[in-house]
């Protein structure tokens, strides 16, 4: 598990991942679903290549995104909650 950041250089990093964690280029990078924010399993990129990371305890993985951003014209919003229904009366 890490966090994605954007750096100033436009690149998309994975943060604090465990040096125990081994990881291969062209991998896949899924979102975790931990953060309560997004859910899991959608993919956003694959991995480009690993480096030291800032902290003694991590690596840094490169991830090139699988959506051009650049490009989007359509998207299409998650809510956090379900949206409830108003119940519908049954015919007798």
């Amino acid at each position: 598990h890490g966090v994605l950041v954007c750096d100033n250089y436009k690149r998309f990093i994975v943060k604090y991942v465990h040096y125990d964690v081994s990881v291969k280029k062209g991998e896949l990078v899924l979102t975790s679903g931990l953060g309560n924010i997004y859910p899991g399993g959608i993919a956003v990129g694959k991995v480009e290549k690993t480096m030291a990371g800032t902290e003694a305890f991590a690596q840094d993985i490169s991830v090139i995104l699988e959506v051009d951003f650049a490009k989007i014209d359509k998207v299409m919003l998650l809510k956090k909650d379900p949206v409830k229904l108003p119940a519908t009366k049954k015919k007798k």
